[in-house]
């Protein structure tokens, strides 16, 4: 999965949550722990990619980005459609 941002303000980092259904539910996590912000990209935004290497060879998988905020409190991103469909080999990436 690919992702750009415009500014990390009060941004902690990112996770990616993965499901079957382009509906969710969005309950298996990709990444193993935070996705940290691009220390310099706080204020210029910055480039971003994660492989799901967990995934199945053949399954169709939809994505969502999870922001993280210094605070604490977390929201699904907006700038990165919902319903990205995985490629089929085992280390699918969007």
């Amino acid at each position: 999965m690919n992702w750009k941002t415009n500014s990390e303000t009060n941004n902690a980092g990112f996770n990616i949550y993965r499901s079957t259904s382009a509906n969710g539910p969005w309950t298996t996590k990709v990444n193993k722990s935070i996705i940290p912000v691009c220390p310099v990209c706080l204020l210029v935004g910055g480039d971003y990619s994660q492989a799901d290497t967990s995934a199945a060879p053949g399954q169709k998988y939809y994505y969502r980005l999870e922001s993280v905020e210094t605070s604490g409190a977390t929201q699904f991103d907006s700038r990165v459609p919902s319903a990205q469909i995985a490629t089929s080999a085992p280390t699918a990436t969007t």
